[in-house]
């Protein structure tokens, strides 16, 4: 295992007037640690709410992400983990899911 990072994510309520609907159940990951599989030169691209148990299609998540290696990126707009490891940057990754 190379390394461990965090990848949060928490869902937002939704607010009408004076009407507050009804906040979404929380998120959960499907696995934790999750583990990725990088390869030298092969790009990756994870889609996140597979990771999810509840992937609440039609609700806002918010992510965030920390202490990922420097070649792995979090593209919030699309909901993926995105990058290309080098040679020296491949094998396995380990990270937390935290639910906010």
């Amino acid at each position: 295992m190379k390394s461990k990072f965090l990848l949060w994510v928490g869902a937002a309520s939704l607010v009408l007037g004076s009407i507050v609907h009804a906040e979404p159940e929380k998120p959960k990951f499907k696995d934790d640690p999750i583990r990725l599989e990088a390869k030298a030169n092969v790009k990756l691209d994870v889609p996140l709410r597979p990771l999810l148990v509840n992937p609440q299609i039609a609700v806002t998540l918010t992510w965030a992400l920390q202490n990922q290696p420097a070649w792995l990126q979090l593209d919030k707009q699309n909901e993926k983990l995105t990058g290309t490891p080098t040679a020296s940057d491949a094998g396995a990754f380990d990270f937390r899911g935290i639910t906010v």
